[in-house]
């Protein structure tokens, strides 16, 4: 995978297509660039897409500190700088929409559209939140806890196993780095910064996402002006979960409109 350096960070990314549309999507945690593979795969040739991988997480190794929800969306405004992208659209699942939404609040001249998949803007309860934190901090890094914070986070059904390529990404991810995102995203709020944001903006949810929820989809909504909403019946909480299609389909409608 290429990557690119600056400042002594070094994040790593993956490319597909040649298209004048740039699409740039993000992860959510314990997660990597990989998935979006399959969304990616079925994009129209008019795009030129790219996947990063946060510090800590894919190819991109950790830092000691700075990994926060600002810092993790300051990386990316460097990444695209490095990769010379005056604008493109964005596309982000879970704790990666909290990255995108301070990236487009903060830096509005450099995102044309925002899809947010899976996100909200406020801070967990904070019981919930420090008893999140905590499991990931004291948890053993194998297959088999992994396994069980992914069901819950991703919205895996329980009949299902967790797909190989989710279970490699989490394993692979820095503990530190998980950590540190979980707490920004527990404690903090981007609330604040739904109204500066410019971009055209749909959020999609699955209506199985048991995590973000429909009221978590209309506080966004009526928060960011002009943004759209849908809710794909039937679909899980992660595109990757088998209904990568119905998301690309939904995303696209924005996406390609003029």
């Amino acid at each position: 995978m290429p990557a690119i350096t600056f400042r002594g960070i070094k994040i790593n990314y993956l490319e597909s297509g040649k298209g004048l549309h740039n699409a740039v999507f993000l992860h959510g945690n314990l997660q990597s660039s990989a998935m979006w593979n399959d969304f990616i795969a079925g994009m129209p040739e008019e795009f030129r897409c790219l996947a990063f991988d946060f510090r800590g997480f894919g190819g991109s190794p950790a830092t000691a500190h700075g990994i926060f929800v600002d810092s993790l969306a300051d990386d990316i405004r460097y990444a695209l700088h490095a990769l010379e992208l005056e604008r493109c659209s964005l596309l982000a699942f879970g704790e990666g929409a909290r990255v995108a939404q301070s990236l487009a609040a903060r830096y509005p001249s450099l995102i044309y559209k925002l899809i947010l998949i899976g996100g909200d803007a406020l801070p967990a309860d904070p019981a919930v939140a420090g008893a999140r934190v905590e499991e990931l901090e004291g948890l053993t890094w194998k297959d088999e806890s992994l396994a069980r914070i992914l069901k819950a986070d991703c919205g895996v059904p329980r009949n299902r196993k967790v797909p190989e390529d989710l279970l490699t990404a989490a394993t692979a991810a820095d503990q530190s780095a998980a950590v540190a995102l979980a707490r920004s995203v527990a404690t903090g709020s981007t609330l604040a910064l739904l109204p500066h944001i410019t971009a055209r903006t749909l959020i999609i949810r699955g209506e199985k996402d048991a995590i973000a929820g429909s009221a978590e989809a209309a506080q966004l909504q009526s928060q960011i002006s002009g943004a759209q909403s849908v809710e794909l019946p039937g679909a899980n909480r992660l595109p990757a979960l088998g209904d990568v299609d119905a998301y690309r389909e939904a995303a696209l409608k924005l996406l390609q409109a003029m």
